[in-house]
């Protein structure tokens, strides 16, 4: 079921971004920045969660299957929240998108991608994702109709979970 995040999420939504952050980046992170990501507690903060459910810039739907949050995603269209890659007031930023690795393969973060375009204001003409080169990541939005537009740099000095630079795809999907 997808729905709308709370903040009593919040452990459920943090264990699922970290596995999907782990696993579905094993193959391009550094094993320092694995092993950093293993640790890290916050993907999401209670207090940053309280405040974009209060937003109306940012929405962010979870998946619960079985009493239980597998699937996070976020997506904004206001310019506060928005990377430079992004027109404000007329495009929307895929924040984020996160399965737990034990629910792969479901359809899980297809409805969560799909449910969070539909709920976009009627003025935005796009919907732009930055995800980590080489990864499955880019498969999965290419899969669901976006095409890559540029590339860029996740650098160490924005994520507190990672040490080094990694390269980046900005795709976009016209709606």
């Amino acid at each position: 079921m997808v729905r709308k995040a709370r903040t009593q999420d919040i452990e459920e939504l943090n264990e699922a971004s970290k596995e999907s952050w782990v696993h579905g980046f094993s193959e391009i992170l550094s094993e320092e920045d694995l092993e950093l990501a293993r640790n890290y507690e916050d993907f999401v903060t209670e207090e940053k969660l309280e405040e974009c459910i209060d937003s109306d810039r940012i929405l962010i739907l979870v998946d619960e299957r079985e009493e239980k949050v597998v699937g996070k995603g976020a997506i904004t269209w206001n310019e506060e929240f928005t990377h430079e890659f992004t027109e404000a007031g007329e495009e929307a930023q895929l924040r984020s998108m996160y399965v737990h690795p034990d629910y792969w393969g479901r359809g899980i973060g297809s409805e969560l991608v799909e449910k969070l375009i539909e709920r976009t204001p009627e003025k935005i003409s796009a919907v732009k994702v930055e995800a980590l080169k080489g990864s499955d990541a880019v498969k999965f939005y290419r899969k669901h109709g976006f095409r890559k537009i540029s590339e860029g740099k996740l650098e160490a000095d924005e994520l507190d979970i990672v040490s080094k630079d990694y390269d980046t795809v900005v795709m976009e999907k016209r709606i």
